[in-house]
């Protein structure tokens, strides 16, 4: 699908949900990703071999021409986008995380979490 700008600057720009929506609302189901997250989330999926990896980015200090400290995101939960078993091990809090069903609970977050994600019978 073509757009006639550049969506993520718009988003920046002017902060508008709507363009975030148009974009979100047409990935290719392999890349949604399902979450609990509030949406000053921002989620970064990505492969590294045969691991998957998960960035999640506390985005509630972020304001225009400065930065505040971010406040904490609550447990939350987040749905894999990935068919298989998975496990899962949150790199800054150091801990292994549930996984059921393809859902990732996920610890408290501060200003980010990495998501280390294994296949489980790999």
């Amino acid at each position: 699908m073509l757009m006639p700008w550049t969506v993520g600057r718009g988003y920046r720009e002017t902060g508008l949900s709507a363009h975030r929506d148009l974009f979100a609302d047409r990935l290719p189901a392999g890349l949604a990703v399902g979450t609990g997250l509030p949406e000053q989330a921002e989620i970064v999926p990505a492969r590294a071999g045969d691991l998957r990896v998960i960035h999640l980015l506390n985005r509630s200090g972020d304001a225009d021409q400065r930065f505040r400290r971010p406040l904490p995101i609550a447990e939350s939960w987040l749905d894999l986008p990935w068919p298989g078993e998975w496990e899962a091990h949150a790199l800054r809090a150091d801990r292994p995380l549930e996984v059921d069903g393809g859902r990732v609970r996920l610890p408290e977050i501060g200003l980010f979490e990495v998501v280390k994600l294994s296949n489980k019978y790999s």
